[in-house]
């Protein structure tokens, strides 16, 4: 499991989400006229990036909480 996270962690590094990512981030910061572009941006890539581990631990807790229910059914 730890792999995974580690792996997880390199989706805001690869090429394609970090053009797409900064694209966005600049777009948006000129839609809005209060918005500052570093702020901003650096706000939207660590939301990429810490969304992968924040699923791993949900999906860890989903696992968790049915192993514990088939322990209580089985007894």
């Amino acid at each position: 499991m730890l792999l995974v996270v580690i792996d997880s962690g390199c989706v805001a590094t690869g090429p394609l989400s970090i053009a797409f990512l900064l694209s966005l981030a600049q777009g948006a910061s000129d839609a809005i006229p209060s918005a500052i572009l570093l702020v901003d941006a650096f706000g939207v890539i660590t939301t990429v990036a810490i969304t992968p581990l924040i699923a791993l631990e949900i999906l860890g807790l989903i696992y968790k909480f049915q192993i514990n229910r088939q322990e209580r059914k089985n007894g």
